[in-house]
């Protein structure tokens, strides 16, 4: 009963499964593999497991062969001779001499996963540009703004038009330090940003919020 269950676990499981004898030349391989490479059984029992692999897998493979379990990504080959990226767990199997009686590797495709993180970086990567270009768009006529509004502060004006300069200054520098904070995120998420610690003045900052809506 436990040869029957342990065999359809293998036959019945989603990752590849391929058994080797100690020196790598294939001895079963489940349904999952057959399927995801396009191989009959018969094609791939007796031939060697690097056939089916990529360069790099040799070493991978030899250095299981010191009795170690080892996982790894490397290609896997399908019989029409396209390719996909396998996160592998390759174990040695020991009788109860402690010697390698076979080479049991399961492996997942992780083709799809690779490519969805590629496309959450580029995005990610669109959008902080996106940020960084509209906050410096937007800093050229805000900057203009309160520069016009300081040389106006400067000039003979009425106390009421003086109180729609300060607003309009303070709101053109209050929406400054909005997209300088847009820009933080961005630098927060290339782990870029720097923090520093600045006294202010608690009672003008209250005074500032009021004075919004009064107007």
């Amino acid at each position: 009963n436990r040869i029957i269950m342990l065999s359809r676990a293998i036959e019945q499981s989603g990752s590849l499964i391929i058994i080797s004898d100690p020196e790598g030349y294939v001895e079963f391989a489940n349904e999952t593999f057959l399927k995801a490479t396009g191989y009959e059984l018969d094609e791939i029992v007796g031939k060697h497991i690097l056939e089916f692999k990529g360069d790099k897998y040799r070493e991978f493979f030899e250095s299981a062969m010191n009795g170690s379990q080892l996982t790894g990504e490397y290609i896997q080959k399908r019989k029409d001779g396209t390719e996909f990226l396998a996160s592998c767990r390759i174990t040695p199997t020991k009788n109860s001499d402690g010697n390698i009686t076979n080479m049991v590797e399961a492996s997942d495709d992780i083709t799809a996963h690779k490519e969805a993180v590629k496309a959450i970086e580029k995005a990610n990567y669109s959008r902080r540009n996106f940020l960084a270009n509209m906050s410096h768009e937007l800093r050229t006529p805000l900057n203009g703004v309160i520069g016009i509004s300081s040389l106006l502060l400067d000039t003979e004006t009425t106390l009421e038009q003086k109180e729609y300069l300060n607003l309009m200054k303070t709101s053109a520098e209050s929406l400054l330090k909005i997209i300088n904070d847009i820009l933080d995120f961005s630098q927060i998420e290339d782990k870029k940003l720097e923090i520093s610690e600045k006294p202010f003045d608690l009672i003008s900052v209250v005074n500032l919020t009021l004075n919004f809506f009064k107007m």
